[in-house]
């Protein structure tokens, strides 16, 4: 399987493990809001737990692929690792 060419690779690693998650988070959100407008409060429940459960799917994939102990290891700042990560998201 060939990744796309706007993606680099960091970026196209995180979105292919993410991105099931991701797409099951939002529509966690967005249906109940849709379909019965006085679920909002489910709706906001979703969310919490949605963040929650991308940040876990996040480290548990540093974990995985043994990059975790690599990040926690460097001798730099945590402000610069937290840089260095949203910067592969924003691309």
């Amino acid at each position: 399987m060939t990744r796309p060419a706007l993606l680099s690779w960091p970026v196209y690693n995180e979105v292919r493990a993410l991105l099931p998650a991701w797409v099951a988070c939002v529509l966690s959100v967005i249906v109940p809001a849709v379909v019965y407008p006085r679920l909002m409060g489910l709706s906001l429940i979703a969310y919490i737990l949605g963040a929650v459960a991308l940040g876990a799917l996040s480290l548990g994939q540093e974990y995985t692929d043994r990059t975790l102990s690599l990040l926690l290891s460097q001798p730099v700042g945590g402000l610069s690792l937290q840089r260095s990560g949203l910067s592969t998201h924003r691309r």
